[in-house]
């Protein structure tokens, strides 16, 4: 059984990780800064990261099509997005972005390399009622 989950699952170390952090994600792995920062996350952020094996490939490694569930101006509705699709059996991260001088929170359901994924991936979050839901490639 691995550390982070026993730590998480299980209580032992008391939650914590060989470092002493709380285990927030029993199945959570490392990743470079860099790597971090081209999925979108921000520096030392913890979040869910939907990949497949397709996500490796593409002729921009920069660019990923990323499955926006709904982009709001009040967190709080960002966080109630969050939890109905979390309840739906589909994860996802808020990300903070600025447009045009204007701070959004995104519900991100996945950020793929092949566009196909991302549709795959959008016709679950709209069959589970979010209407809204569209995807960005940046």
């Amino acid at each position: 059984m691995p550390e982070s989950y026993a730590a998480y699952y299980e209580g032992y170390n008391n939650g914590k990780d060989q470092f002493g952090r709380n285990v927030a994600n029993p199945a959570g792995i490392d990743l470079t800064p860099e790597t971090a920062k081209k999925l979108g996350l921000a520096y030392l952020q913890n979040a869910w990261v939907i990949f497949t094996t397709d996500d490796f490939g593409g002729s921009n490694p920069e660019k990923l099509y990323k499955v926006i569930a709904g982009s709001f101006s009040d967190k709080q509705n960002a966080l109630d997005r969050e939890a109905y699709l979390e309840s739906k059996g589909i994860e996802c991260i808020i990300m903070q972005v600025t447009v045009s001088g204007k701070t959004y929170y995104r519900v991100q359901a996945g950020a793929y390399r092949e566009r196909a994924n991302a549709e795959a991936r959008l016709q679950e979050v709209k069959d589970a009622g979010v209407t809204d839901a569209f995807i960005v490639y940046e």
